[in-house]
């Protein structure tokens, strides 16, 4: 499976640190603008998935679902998350990465609904 496939309109691929300097309010900005990417891609397409590489994208990654969690919970949406191991492409090297799927708790709805 390739995220180039333009099918594939889930997936959200998480950056790190730039460099050890970067600025932590700049860090806090990006994290909770994935946080409301990943509602915007659950509410178009029922599931986000977010792809990370290295310890400060899967950092990111925890951090924004965490962030979302809480969005979500006014509007009566529990969030899951779980995660697998993939393969990035970098110029033809590969590299591993970690998939997160995060997804509202469809058992949780069906409860309210009755």
């Amino acid at each position: 499976m390739s995220s180039e496939d333009p099918e594939i309109t889930n997936i959200l691929k998480i950056r790190g640190e730039r460099n050890a300097s970067e600025d932590k309010g700049e860090s806090k900005i990006y994290v909770k603008k994935l946080a409301r990417a990943i509602l915007t891609v659950i509410s178009k397409h029922g599931e986000a998935r977010l792809k990370a590489v290295g310890a400060p994208s899967v950092n990111n990654a925890v951090k924004s679902f965490i962030i979302a969690r809480s969005m979500a919970e006014p509007r009566g949406m529990e969030l899951l998350c779980s995660a697998e191991f993939d393969v990035a492409d970098f110029g033809g090297q590969e590299k591993t990465a970690i998939m997160f799927t995060v997804f509202p708790d469809e058992y949780e709805e069906e409860e309210e609904k009755e």
